[in-house]
């Protein structure tokens, strides 16, 4: 879903942008997502095992625009994507009280 835009000034006196990512954004996206599991260990791939074409990723940014399920954000300084955030509601039953939360932020 699509939510609105958040600006948060930093400490350091520059704007935190938080958004949806949109399609335009799916590179820089890749690349981020890369850039962050080569940071640490404790994200779920290695930046090797990204293999998400740049059509892959508009693909996934546009399901995740229109996902009732979902909410997925990005923070933004200076135009460039330091950090994302998704959340999935499941779905069932039996499960609809529970949800899955990933989260990455570069180490800079």
């Amino acid at each position: 879903m699509i939510y609105p835009t958040k600006e948060i000034t930093l400490k350091n006196g520059k704007t935190a942008i938080f958004k949806n990512p949109s399609i335009d954004d799916a590179e820089q996206m890749l690349n981020y997502i890369k850039t962050a599991s080569g940071e640490t260990d404790f994200l779920t791939r290695y930046p090797e095992e990204w293999t998400t074409t740049v059509e892959q990723e508009k693909k996934w940014i546009q399901s995740s625009h229109n996902d009732e399920n979902m909410f997925t954000f990005a923070c933004y300084i200076e135009d460039k994507v330091v950090g994302n955030c998704e959340i999935r509601f499941l779905k069932g039953i039996k499960t609809s009280h529970r949800g899955l939360i990933g989260i990455a932020i570069l180490k800079e």
